[in-house]
């Protein structure tokens, strides 16, 4: 990697931004993040809020218009006039907001023109997997937002150490140098009273990928909140990513990716993909319940939110591109994930949660499902005393991967992949668990994942139904209809065995009489885990519509056939209704794509299979 090529990048968006002037962070320190809050409190004194009861953390609190991804105004710029082969030829697709991408970038370069005079550009050179990996990319963040370079310092692998890998890359072979090429990313919380707000926010924001195909670029204007900020995150280790990998045979996807190992000492890894505030942070630091404990059963996390995905030798194997988790907070407690409250002792930040003064007199955070009740006397995230919501749904903590108990050793390796999990959060029909027959059964559970919204999207109806395909709706960067085809083609180029296999689960099935949750979930969900790792055909049973495979009652220690029956069956009118929605979704899917762009014939003779077995008397 030249530095000449990093130096233009500056010096062309410096002479735009017109900042008062550039600091590098390059230290990766506690002394560097002392001198970013500093220079907040110095800005605004309630912009941030030490918590002394926590070993160098903080506690920041946005203003009520940023608070989550904001789907409605994140786009996918294609350059028509772009001279790609046919395999990059391709568009947004109809899950995504497109722009077309030269009066895009020119209302943003407009936008962002002067706009950090007399504010200080942050260069944040990041890492996307383990530094100098083959399979690790690269990324140069511009940002005015201390809160920003913060957060990008414990997501990522930042600093000097990611120049100088970049630099070794100058003389290597032609693949290796193009992995090696950054993809820039320009961030500005744009026009506002930047001084004296203590959340410096625009009222326009924009998230905006430009998909050049030898040089994609990123610039997010407007937005202080974590995934429209940190733009390593959703914007480039996902959208951008996943078109990257597209071209180049790889998947960048939204999932957890966990270690299991048996009482034998056998070790299996999984990636589950789950749409956002549906359990994937539990399940990626999960506790073995009693049963499996006494038996010696051990689940290691290596990742809570992104993989990269590789077809290497004819075996899938799959990496955790960040350094730490961007978690949801609210419901996160001592019985909900009992390793994240561990993990959440030092060098954390977070996001509007509540404030209060324990019993020593040191400040901490709080937020609903931390503890049984709230604290005497708090302070709630839109700094009101005492009043409820304490914290906002959406409220987060950014936490360093190594304060994780039960961190992998080989958590910034590649690991084979044994078996694939879908998610989502469904009151009826989806079962507990499901084996698909077939990888082209499990992709079709993936493309038809559907799953309640939640306040993650400022833009969502909050218990709406979505069709969700992989839980990447948000974040797949072309045309959703070439994304299945990828999946297709990816699992083809498979060929060692076993295969890889998939499943559906879905933990959040209700009790039709009390509409309370059937499923214990949490630590039980480890007994899913146990008969992913060790099912067998012989045993499994088959549903009646030829859905897919499920445990017996023993498999998942259940001894009531009644409650068996309210977590696996599924009737004949839940099956066809679905599949009505299903085959609408696809519909839609095709009417809104060009073309060239349709669902592929795979998925529709799946959906044909199950309507013709569902209809069969």
């Amino acid at each position: 990697m030249s530095r000449a090529k990093i130096d233009l990048f500056i010096a062309h968006w410096a002479t735009i931004l017109n900042p008062s002037k550039i600091t590098w962070i390059l230290d990766n320190d506690d002394c560097e993040t002392e001198r970013l809050i500093q220079e907040l409190k110095l800005r605004n004194e309630h912009s941030v809020v030490d918590l002394t009861s926590r070993e160098n953390c903080y506690a920041f609190f946005s203003n009520q218009n940023d608070v989550a991804r904001m789907e409605s105004q994140t786009f996918i710029c294609y350059d028509d006039d772009d001279d790609d082969d046919d395999r990059d030829n391709t568009d947004a697709g109809p899950l995504n907001n497109s722009r077309p991408y030269g009066e895009c970038l020119s209302e943003m370069t407009e936008l962002l023109g002067g706009v950090m005079t007399y504010r200080t550009m942050y260069v944040i050179p990041f890492c996307l997997g383990s530094i100098g990996n083959k399979y690790s990319r690269y990324g140069i963040q511009i940002t005015d937002s201390e809160y920003a370079c913060i957060n990008m310092k414990i997501m990522c692998r930042v600093g000097q150490r990611v120049l100088d890998a970049m630099d070794a890359m100058d003389d290597a072979s032609a693949a290796a140098a193009a992995a090696a090429s950054f993809v820039p990313c320009i961030h500005s919380v744009g026009k506002c009273d930047f001084k004296n707000m203590a959340w410096p926010n625009s009222d326009k924001k924009y998230i905006c990928h430009f998909m050049d195909k030898q040089n994609p670029f990123i610039i997010s204007y407007g937005s202080g909140y974590g995934g429209n900020a940190l733009l390593s995150k959703k914007c480039f280790a996902l959208r951008v990513a996943s078109a990257i990998g597209r071209r180049e045979g790889w998947m960048a996807e939204h999932c957890l990716l966990l270690k299991m190992t048996a009482p034998s000492r056998e070790v299996k890894y999984i990636v589950a993909a789950f749409p956002s505030a549906c359990g994937k942070t539990n399940l990626a630091m999960i506790t073995p319940c009693k049963e499996l404990m006494d038996d010696g059963w051990k689940f290691e996390t290596l990742g809570d939110d992104i993989v990269w995905m590789h077809s290497i030798d004819g075996k899938l194997y799959a990496q955790n591109v960040e350094n730490g988790f961007f978690g949801v907070a609210p419901g996160t407690g001592a019985r909900t994930n009992p390793h994240a409250i561990t993990a959440l002792s030092k060098n954390c930040i977070f996001t509007n949660c509540a404030t209060y003064t324990n019993d020593a007199g040191a400040t901490d955070v709080w937020w609903e499902g931390l503890t049984a009740s709230p604290p005497a006397s708090f302070t709630n995230w839109k700094g009101v005393k005492n009043t409820l919501p304490a914290a906002h749904s959406n409220a987060r903590y950014t936490c360093p991967i190594q304060n994780c108990p039960i961190l992998a050793p080989e958590y910034e390796d590649l690991v084979p992949i044994h078996a694939i999990i879908f998610g989502g959060r469904r009151k009826t029909t989806i079962p507990l668990v499901t084996k698909a027959a077939t990888a082209k059964r499990g992709i079709y559970f993936g493309a038809t994942l559907s799953s309640e919204e939640t306040s993650a999207n400022m833009d969502a109806t909050v218990g709406n139904i979505r069709f969700d395909p992989m839980a990447m709706r948000p974040f797949i960067g072309y045309n959703v209809c070439d994304y299945f085809q990828h999946w297709s083609d990816m699992m083809e180029s498979l060929t060692t065995t076993p295969a890889v296999e998939f499943y559906l689960v879905n933990w959040f099935r209700k009790d039709a009489d009390t509409d309370r949750f059937i499923w214990s979930g949490f630590s039980d969900n480890s007994k899913i885990l146990k008969w992913i790792f060790s099912n067998s055909r012989e045993t499994n049973v088959v549903n009646p519509f030829g859905f897919g495979e499920h445990p017996r009652k023993e498999d998942v220690y259940i001894d009531d056939d009644a409650e068996w029956e309210k977590l696996f069956l599924i009737s004949r009118d839940e099956l066809l209704k679905f599949n009505v929605d299903v085959k609408a979704f696809f519909d839609r899917l095709d009417d809104s794509s060009r073309a060239a762009h349709k669902v592929p014939d795979f998925l529709r003779a799946e959906l044909d299979e199950l309507n013709a077995n569902a209809n069969a008397p």
